[in-house]
């Protein structure tokens, strides 16, 4: 762990507070990815086998390796790499999950600058805004009673919020030796949509 600077996973689990907020999401996110395929191969061991692979967010990076298209190896550095290009906690904005549809939440905030970072069902979206934004967002949103819950996560992802960041991520591939592999079994993905 200390060829990449990583917190030890034991302190994330018995002392939680002594890491910073970077540090905890870093281990959160390969001890989430590292979940997600457990699961998956719990259920290849019982010969239960999907028709297609998918994730969400983070997930997908799950599905990439449980599809046969990256290797386990690559997808961890891969997050680890992205993860050290993540400024402090909220610095780029924030996320926000709303019980709304998409009309709604653009005639509730017209003139505040959002993003809609993922249509989770009909009803249900996320939003992801400036730092500057929150507050306006939060008193307007009470102000219409509608349900929210500002997010605990590090940055406003799935939003052009996280574009320099982006451009990091591309360049550090087009300059990797990673491996794409044929995938195993049909994947769908959510960010290319296909």
């Amino acid at each position: 762990h200390k060829k990449k600077s990583l917190p030890k996973i034991s302190d994330f689990l018995l002392n939680h507070s002594t890491l910073s907020h970077n540090q905890a999401q870093k281990i959160k996110n390969l001890c989430l990815i590292t979940t997600e395929l457990a699961f998956f191969e719990v259920l290849k061991s019982k010969e239960i086998m999907p028709s297609v692979i998918t994730g969400h967010s983070i997930g997908e990076f799950a599905s990439l390796v449980a599809s046969g298209i990256l290797s386990l190896e690559d997808t961890l550095e891969f997050l680890l790499y992205r993860d050290s290009l993540t400024p402090e906690k909220n610095s780029l904005g924030y996320m926000i999950s709303i019980n709304c549809t998409i009309e709604e939440i653009k005639k509730t905030l017209p003139g505040i600058d959002f993003f809609i970072s993922c249509k989770n069902s009909p009803s249900h979206l996320t939003i992801s805004c400036k730092k500057e934004d929150l507050k306006k967002i939060d008193e307007t949103l009470r102000s219409k009673e509608i349900n929210f819950r500002v997010l605990d996560i590090n940055q406003p992802y799935h939003s052009p919020l996280m574009n320099n960041i982006k451009e990091k991520l591309k360049k550090n591939l087009e300059n990797s030796n990673l491996k794409i592999n044929k995938p195993s079994a049909s994947f769908y993905s959510f960010v290319l949509q296909e």
